[in-house]
């Protein structure tokens, strides 16, 4: 659960869940996807101090199809996207009501460094257009003799 967004190599991760899991085993990856500003408006530098701040430095290469793109790269098969957006969205509103004003004095102290998960409550609700939050589903495919997945078998 948010598991990519902390890797500094998500390709990699991806990588290693593949040949850890047993064939036919499924991966299921609960994540945010943004779709990243290019602008230099404030939700593009909110978003930017959130992920340098929160040490996410893949937050903001997981655009639209970009997680799915790389679960296929890793070899898994069977992929399904779910959007779970609306059903996390009360749950940021809330963030967003506990984490206002205590924002309001961390902004007007400059202190967003120390406080980013007062920082990201805001941003996340606030920009909820900006991102989703997905599940992603896959599956390692099964082994069948002669595959690659498939260990050589030594002749007695």
């Amino acid at each position: 659960m948010e598991t990519l967004v902390y890797a500094t190599d998500p390709k990699a991760v991806l990588k290693v869940f593949f040949r850890l899991l047993k064939p036919g085993a499924s991966l299921v990856l609960f994540e945010y996807a943004h779709f990243s500003p290019k602008d230099a408006s404030e939700s593009s530098k909110l978003f930017k101090q959130v992920n340098e701040y929160a040490a996410m430095p893949a937050n903001t290469e997981f655009e639209e199809n970009t997680l799915s793109s790389m679960v296929e790269e890793a070899g898994f098969t069977n992929i399904k996207t779910s959007d779970l957006s609306e059903n996390v969205k009360p749950m940021l509103r809330l963030f967003f009501v506990l984490a206002y004003v205590p924002y309001l004095v961390i902004r007007l102290f400059g202190l967003e460094k120390y406080f980013v998960n007062a920082v990201s409550a805001i941003v996340a609700y606030r920009y909820f257009d900006m991102h989703r939050y997905v599940v992603i589903r896959a599956s390692k495919p099964e082994t069948k003799e002669g595959h690659p997945l498939e260990p050589k078998k030594v002749q007695k």
